[in-house]
Order: C-alpha cells, then structure tokens, then sequence
C-alpha cells in the first residue's frame, strides 16, 4: 500500500486526439476532487458528482463569499465552532438525530439545543429542504478547499 492516499481520475474514451488535453484536464481535476475517498480508488466524474463542480469553484471570490455567508456565523462562534462537525454530521446522515447524538456522544434533548442554536445562528430552518441543501453544498465545499477562511461578508 502507498504511503499516502492515492487518487486516480479517469475519462470517457478518447475518440478524437484533438480532445486529449480536454480529457486529461478533466481526469486531473477529477482525481483531485476524489482525493481521499476511497484510497487507492479510481473513479469518473460521474462517481464524485458535486464535488467536481466545487473543486472546480476553488477558492474564486464567489465560492469565499456563499461560504461567508452560509458558515461565517460558526467559524466566529469562537467556543461554538464544533457546532460545524455537529452540522456535518447531522445532514451527512440525512438528518437523523440519534446518529449524529451517538457519534457526538451527547443526549437528545442536548442535540435539539444545538440544532436550535445553529438555526439561530445561521439564521435558517433545518426543516428546510434548501436550507439543508445550501447548508450540505457549503460544508462540502469547506472541507474541498481545506477550510479555506471562511468570514461573514
């Protein structure tokens, strides 16, 4: 096994050798934003969806400023910054709440609150159906470009 995660991207068929610098950009940049999946994995574009778009985003001045205003209020939480993980967790498993209590190791009624004060700080409804997506898009995309700073603009 390598000493470090490997990640390969892999391409359509190449048909026309005019579209080879075309798809060798588009396995580089797929094997960057499958980075650390699953290890020693190849994988297409169509196995890592979202996040070819995001990494593709990288840090340009628009992702910055929906990261700002999506995540900004948690990062300047200050001792409230493991609200982020909670937050991670809670949508990663499609909201439920006894899996992101167990993995926090924290009591329901101790997860209600802090989903509560996410709300609030965030200013959305993690009833929501949008809000949890913006919230998912957001989070994903902190973690591709490595928490990149993130500030409320």
């Amino acid at each position: 096994m390598a000493p470090y995660p490997v990640s390969v991207g892999m391409c359509d068929r190449v048909v026309e050798p005019a579209e080879l610098g075309e798809v060798i950009r588009e396995a580089e940049l797929v094997a960057k934003a499958g980075h650390g999946l699953i290890p020693l994995s190849a994988q297409r574009l169509v196995d890592i969806r979202l996040r070819v778009l995001l990494t593709q985003l990288g840090t340009t001045p628009a992702l910055h400023r929906f990261l700002g205003a999506m995540l900004g209020p948690l990062t300047t939480a200050g001792s409230e910054s493991h609200l982020q993980e909670l937050l991670w967790t809670y949508l990663s498993t499609d909201g439920n709440k006894s899996i992101t209590a167990q993995r926090h190791q924290i009591s329901r009624p101790a997860l209600y609150r802090r989903l509560h004060r996410i709300e609030t700080l965030l200013g959305v409804d993690l009833s929501s159906a949008e809000d949890q997506v913006s919230l998912y898009v957001a989070l994903l995309a902190d973690r591709l470009t490595a928490g990149a700073s993130v500030s409320a603009e």
